[in-house]
């Protein structure tokens, strides 16, 4: 009965397995069917959509030819403007022997409302007013530039002889071996280059940036005819580097009218309540030394006024190490009241020069420091330490302190909060210097060297 059971399931056995065939090859026969429908189905989609793709191919063609025909036709158009009125033929041919060359700027990163940036874009105004044909070229451009205001770097036409190039350095640049190359005149306007050791224990990416940066300036020296730093100390860099060309010493241009704006009116009314405000404008940069403003403001606090606080206006990020440092600084020496606005509105910047007591400085290498000259521009006592251009950009003015004597600086604060006559001598001496910067006497002055370069290139000529 057994033997009789196996038998009859092997038999159902087999039989399932022959249906098991069957269907596979049925399945397979299935298979091969769809997959000649999908070819079928993929070369009529072809066949139907293929003018439409070669289509769209033929209009990106187009469109990047039409775009390197802009560049081009910008390129040539740059060579004929003068003051944004084209001219004739006859006219451009002799655009150079009239005395008005093409003068382009070349600016590694034009940044947003830092003090590189606001100058090289007060330069292109300035100079098309005065009749040059101008512009501006950068491998970076921040989004919040205006349109038009400058192009990148890799549409910029060529130079001739008679073009003059405004090389601005103050940092690594992409564009240096390009400029070594360059036919034109150049002036190099130096801002200085932060020592790479200041980022040592901080920003291994900025020490190695700078340390370049340095190293491309020291080698710009046989390519450059004409130097225009913006303080003594940024001209006695260039001449301990080896630099032999003229110089002349022209101090960043600032265009005060774009000071005469309404300050931020809700930070004005957040802090006009009667306490002291002690005030930093920059970036939260190891060279800085905003560790030793924060000591200073501690000092201060804890010794003459309880009823203080202290504004770093300037840009960082959460993650840097440096700004991570002066928040464990802060908490270490138990001081309150510290306030990072961060990298905020012109207007709101404005505004906290507006209510700020005292400005004060401990940054232990400056270029020049436009953050001087802006609080002098509002009538902000300043207190600084007298190191690299800072004293040079004071000249005289403001309160310069030989050492960071904490003690020393906050009793100075102190007399300038409470000392009414002391504070107003300080501002007076502020205001004088404050002309040394009027935009028409530096205009002239950055004619200079242009007038030299042209009548140098009229007598070889």
């Amino acid at each position: 009965m057994i033997i009789e059971q196996i038998e009859q399931d092997l038999h159902y056995l087999d039989e399932n397995i022959k249906a098991v065939d069957n269907e596979w090859k049925i399945n397979e026969i299935s298979v091969k069917r769809f997959s000649l429908f999908k070819r079928l189905v993929r070369k009529l989609t072809y066949w139907l959509y293929k003018p439409m793709w070669d289509q769209q191919i033929r209009f990106n063609q187009s469109i990047t030819a039409a775009i390197c025909d802009i560049y081009r036709i910008q390129s040539q158009l740059l060579k004929s403007l003068d003051n944004g009125v084209l001219l004739s033929e006859n006219v451009c041919a002799n655009l150079d022997s009239n005395g008005k060359p093409r003068i382009i700027q070349l600016v590694s990163s034009l940044n947003y409302g830092d003090a590189v940036g606001n100058e090289v874009i007060a330069f292109k105004k300035f100079l098309q007013e005065k009749g040059f044909v101008s512009e501006i070229y950068a491998e970076t451009i921040h989004k919040r530039v205006p349109a038009n205001v400058a192009r990148y770097f890799k549409y910029m036409p060529e130079f001739d002889d008679n073009d003059i190039v405004i090389y601005h350095f103050s940092s690594q640049c992409g564009m240096f071996e390009m400029v070594k190359k360059l036919k034109c005149k150049v002036i190099l306007r130096y801002h200085n280059i932060t020592p790479p050791h200041f980022f040592h224990d901080y920003d291994r990416n900025s020490e190695k940036a700078t340390s370049i940066g340095l190293h491309q300036a020291s080698q710009l020296k046989d390519y450059v005819d004409y130097c225009f730093p913006v303080s003594e100390f940024n001209k006695q860099d260039l001449i301990d580097i080896g630099y032999t060309c003229p110089m002349q010493v022209v101090p960043i241009l600032i265009r005060f009218s774009d000071y005469e704006q309404q300050p931020s009116s809700k930070v004005i009314e957040k802090y006009s309540d009667g306490q002291t405000n002690i005030l930093f404008v920059g970036r939260m940069a190891p060279n800085k030394k905003v560790e030793d403003v924060i000591s200073c403001f501690a000092e201060y606090k804890n010794t003459y006024n309880e009823n203080a606080r202290l504004f770093l206006v300037g840009s960082f990020n959460d993650d840097d190490k440096y700004y991570q440092m002066l928040c464990k600084h802060i908490k270490n020496i138990g001081v309150k009241d510290v306030i990072f606005p961060g990298h905020i509105m012109f207007d709101e910047i404005l505004a906290y020069y507006k209510i700020a007591d005292v400005f004060l400085c401990m940054s232990e290498h400056e270029g020049f420091c436009v953050p001087l000259v802006e609080a002098m521009y509002f009538h902000v006592p300043i207190v600084a330490y007298a190191s690299t251009a800072i004293p040079s950009t004071l000249n005289g003015s403001g309160v310069l302190l030989d050492s960071k004597d904490a003690k020393i600086a906050s009793k100075i604060i102190n007399r300038i909060v409470n000392d009414m006559a002391f504070a107003k001598d300080i501002i007076s001496l502020q205001d004088k210097r404050l002309r040394d910067f009027n935009n028409e006497l530096l205009i002239g002055e950055i004619m200079e060297p242009i007038k030299y370069l042209i009548a140098e290139e009229s007598s070889h000529g």
